[in-house]
């Protein structure tokens, strides 16, 4: 029995595996094989968690869109309604008798209308999870972008109290007040110029962020240090408004050397001498030598022999000439004296190369005799009129027959996309830093006009919560179109088109959308 034992331990001995060692510890084969199936196990579990979690976020995503989808088209009702009150408004005050206590309107409907769409939105609001609202509700529930006090006064007039971090406005009337000053239609536009939405950021797009600092970059002489001047900002990832954004872009170019030279320099000589160079290329157009056009390309019709026929002008007007520098110099290359150039404005100017011609953009109406001119140039000033079909009357009338206009114009739809968001921040660039349309700030403006910014809004003592008030209004009141839509506005009223002038590039490096358009009046 014994040696049997021996025996068995002897084979035992010969036939086992040596045990496995792994930093100081044995593990047997059967206790690796037990932690490898729980560490599958574990990570079966994790994927199938991640799936879960994924597909719960999405079906959240789907209906956060849905909610704010909804909300957008409930505010454009309620705008729609502040604009039916103010008709009616309008249409009740003659009916009044002067010595009675006047009925208003708008409290009237507002009960029944507005009370009902905005319980509606607070609704769909409540609907939202917490964790991802709209950006202005969370801006102010972690006290992002709220570094310039009452900064955020806007929207929190439209989300009525859901920001703790500022005070609110004192009463209902204030917040139904600041509406109506920035006009009907703003509530969404607000919402969209100052978003921060990845779809919607301008600061977030790689594309525009990239064109509109280098647009702003070289004119203030600095497209070489851009990067570097604005590395503290983090322009891509910090969260402030949109608008903020650009003002703290502005502020930080105008603190580099030679910038505010760049800027001026590029408002009195690089714009004027560039319209010059182009108008004349349409004057000298030769179809056998297309670079005659001077980075100017026709892109339709094809077969164009000559644009504009040079000796046919004996009158000129530009419609609002700004200081009128362009104006004289166009109307000098025409061979034109001062009597036969004519510079609209809306505001005073001196300038003794031109005659200053009143122009009314809110009535749309220009002091000029009927017949008087043979060209009419509107250099990316269209868009600014608020009743474009009394204003192409006005052409049609101080244009003698088979005279000519030239548009210089942005090929852009009215509509909340990038491309519109773009231009509008273009804009307001131009009113932060007063240059372009907004170069001769300093003059006083005629009291009818009803576009162009109040100067008291735009002055050095005006903070940047009013001024960024005064840019929401004005950019809402652009009339953006495409290059169709207007061709069809002004063959409605006896124009055609002789020529489409686009830039010679692509379109990467004309974000503005800008071409030339030249139509030729048919006979009257």
């Amino acid at each position: 029995m014994a040696n049997s034992r021996n025996l068995m331990r002897t084979n035992v001995k010969s036939t086992s595996r040596p045990v496995s060692t792994c930093d100081g510890f044995n593990i047997s084969p059967a206790n690796n094989v037990l932690m490898e199936s729980s560490e599958n196990q574990v990570h079966r579990r994790l994927a199938i968690l991640e799936n879960l979690l994924r597909d719960h976020l999405n079906e959240e995503n789907v209906q956060v869109k849905q909610l704010k989808d909804r909300i957008l088209k409930l505010e454009e009702q309620l705008e729609k309604q502040d604009i039916r009150i103010k008709l009616l408004e309008n249409q009740a005050m003659p009916l009044q008798p002067p010595d009675s206590t006047r009925i208003e309107v708008g409290s009237l409907i507002q009960t029944v209308v507005k009370e009902n769409i905005e319980k509606q939105m607070e609704n769909l609001t409540v609907g939202i999870p917490s964790a991802i609202r709209f950006e202005d509700d969370i801006a102010c529930k972690t006290d992002i972008g709220l570094n310039k006090e009452g900064s955020d006064q806007i929207l929190e007039s439209e989300s009525a109290g859901t920001c703790t971090a500022k005070q609110p406005l004192d009463d209902s009337n204030s917040k139904n007040n600041l509406r109506h000053q920035r006009g009907a239609g703003t509530r969404v536009f607000t919402r969209w110029m100052d978003s921060r939405d990845e779809n919607l950021s301008l600061w977030a797009s790689d594309q525009y962020r990239s064109q509109l600092l280098s647009y702003i970059g070289k004119i203030y002489g600095q497209e070489r240090n851009i990067r570097y001047t604005l590395a503290p900002l983090r322009v891509q990832s910090n969260k402030s408004y949109e608008l903020d954004q650009l003002f703290d872009v502005i502020q930080h170019f105008e603190k580099q050397p030679g910038a505010k030279e760049s800027l001026q320099q590029w408002q009195l000589e690089s714009r004027p001498g560039r319209r010059l160079v182009e108008i004349k290329a349409m004057f000298e157009y030769k179809q056998a030598d297309p670079s005659s056009l001077k980075g100017l390309k026709i892109s339709s019709p094809s077969n164009v022999k000559e644009i504009i026929n040079r000796t046919s002008i004996k009158a000129y007007f530009d419609m609002i000439c700004r200081n009128g520098y362009i104006t004289a110099d166009i109307g000098e290359y025409l061979h034109l004296n001062k009597e036969n150039i004519f510079g609209g404005t809306d505001y005073n100017i001196q300038n003794d190369r031109v005659t200053v011609v009143d122009v009314d953009l809110s009535q749309s109406t220009i002091n000029l005799a009927d017949n008087r001119v043979d060209l009419i140039t509107c250099f990316v000033t269209l868009h600014h009129v608020p009743e474009f079909e009394k204003m192409l009357a006005e052409f049609v009338r101080i244009l003698r027959p088979n005279g000519y206009l030239i548009i210089r114009e942005h090929d852009c739809k009215r509509e909340y996309k990038l491309p519109a968001k773009y231009l509008n921040f273009v804009h307001a660039f131009m009113m932060i830093a007063r240059v372009g349309e907004f170069g001769s700030i300093q003059n006083n403006h005629s009291e009818h006009n009803q576009v162009k910014p109040n100067d008291d809004l735009l002055g050095d003592n005006v903070d940047w919560n009013q001024q960024k008030l005064n840019i929401i209004e004005y950019t809402s009141s652009i009339q953006y179109r495409t290059r169709a839509e207007w061709q069809q506005k002004l063959e409605t009223v006896g124009f055609h088109l002789k020529a489409t002038l686009d830039y010679d590039q692509n379109s990467s490096a004309n974000p503005q959308a800008l071409y030339y358009a030249v139509f030729q009046l048919n006979t009257k």
